[in-house]
């Protein structure tokens, strides 16, 4: 498919499913759009006309295909996307975006550690792991290119997903998407650590995820100085699962320790006596549920208690 706007698979399935209620579309899926058709899933021709509308400023379905795509098509497909019930008018492509083909062969002579991928006359030759990327006049590289590197991709996806480390054996997506939203968080961008937080919801199904997320969110709120979302989010957060699945090793793991944590650091961010009063109950209880450990977490400690005296200053 055609190039994006330049958003990460993230922020367009965020979007697409904020434009269209109800939808579920991830990144995983994004991705498997976008290496089509010399790899992954092919896509709808309604997912097309909801992704043009979710560009907004005018982008029409046709301008999210290129030629190479409607060859792929079914002609009443082509129809439906191009101005021409042929299928064989203009269609706009984005910038820098190739509509020549790809076509992939292995040398006669057996070495598998060469491969000539051809575009029009020329040929770019790959041995080993070393390749030459080639460019179109502005540095950007061609379609080919881009194809190849996302089909490395969702080969390396495809195989990940065949061992230990899927999604539905460990909520990587879930936690990745808490350690974006942290880090934007700490760097003051709080509506997109909002955004990322809000895009992990749907696949917080086990074990402390939840607990992390919503505790997450209560935190980001009192940055944006928005009591009622904080108190919404502490109430989800006290009806998530706290207990640890095997499939939360060391880090992977929330505790309530660290939920209380996050909530006096809400509540001492919106400040005012009674969420003071909250800061100061809260981080009572993180320092009595840290220290309470075997193994103490130093850190956490000298956190919760720094947030307790912060509460107690204010």
């Amino acid at each position: 498919m055609a190039a994006r706007v330049g958003w990460p698979q993230w922020k367009v399935a965020q979007r697409y499913n904020t434009v269209h209620p109800g939808a579920r579309l991830s990144d995983h899926r994004v991705s498997e759009y976008e290496i089509w058709p010399h790899g992954g899933n092919p896509p709808s021709v309604r997912y097309l006309a909801r992704l043009a509308a979710t560009y907004g400023h005018g982008c029409t379905p046709s301008q999210v295909v290129d030629a190479d795509d409607l060859e792929h098509f079914t002609p009443a497909d082509r129809c439906l996307l191009t101005s021409s019930p042929s299928g064989s008018s203009p269609v706009v492509i984005a910038p820098g975006v190739s509509r020549s083909a790809i076509r992939t062969t292995v040398s006669d002579r057996g070495d598998p550690d060469r491969v000539s991928r051809y575009r029009g006359g020329d040929t770019v030759s790959i041995r080993g792991s070393r390749r030459i990327v080639r460019c179109d006049a502005r540095g950007l590289p061609i379609r080919e290119e881009v194809i190849v590197a996302s089909e490395e991709s969702a080969q390396f996806r495809r195989w990940s997903a065949a061992t230990n480390v899927d999604d539905d054996v460990l909520d990587l997506r879930a936690f990745v998407r808490y350690a974006q939203s942290n880090i934007a968080y700490w760097e003051g961008r709080y509506d997109e650590a909002a955004a990322l937080v809000e895009s992990a919801l749907p696949d917080a199904t086990s074990g402390t995820a939840l607990l992390r997320l919503a505790s997450q969110q209560a935190r980001i709120h009192a940055a944006r100085r928005q009591p009622s979302e904080v108190d919404r989010a502490l109430a989800l957060a006290a009806t998530a699962p706290t207990e640890l699945t095997p499939d939360e090793p060391g880090t992977f793991g929330f505790d309530t320790g660290n939920a209380a944590y996050y909530a006096s650091e809400a509540h001492c961010a919106l400040g005012g006596t009674d969420h003071l009063d909250a800061a100061v109950d809260w981080a009572n209880t993180a320092v009595d549920e840290f220290t309470a450990e075997s193994q103490p977490k130093i850190s956490y400690v000298v956190a919760a208690r720094f947030v307790l005296a912060s509460a107690h200053l204010a």
